[in-house]
């Protein structure tokens, strides 16, 4: 069966309510990483957008199914108040040799007609 990976960075991050979306517990881990050229902001949820020399900090969940990412999609308010994108993320925390591998996942981004002057100030590292 295919798999799929999604870089969380908002409510996503609790696995209570990662599995309560999936309609099943989440049993995976979540792994530290960053996605370059995007600034995280909120205004009663949180929301990313391309943003050159910026970065989020989130986690990567990896093992979801189809049904998973369907699940997903109807959370999130797919394609109207977010769209899903495949990006790189990089790896963070130990590694060997200091060296911090990309790994390709999907990643929710503000949908059409959402602009960034309609949320608040960045969260840096919350």
């Amino acid at each position: 069966m295919k798999t799929y990976n999604l870089f969380v960075y908002g409510t996503l991050q609790n696995k209570s309510t990662l599995s309560m979306v999936l309609n099943r517990k989440y049993t995976g881990d979540y792994e530290p990483a960053t996605l370059d050229n995007f600034i995280r902001l909120r205004s009663g949820v949180y929301m990313i957008f391309q943003n050159p020399g910026s970065k989020v900090e989130g986690q990567l969940v990896r093992g979801l199914s189809l049904d998973d990412m369907e699940r997903l999609d109807r959370y999130e308010g797919v394609p109207n108040f977010y769209r899903r994108t495949v990006v790189n993320v990089k790896l963070i925390g130990d590694v060997p040799n200091g060296a911090h591998p990309l790994t390709t996942a999907f990643v929710y981004y503000n949908g059409p007609g959402i602009k960034m002057s309609d949320f608040s100030d960045p969260l840096v590292a919350c």
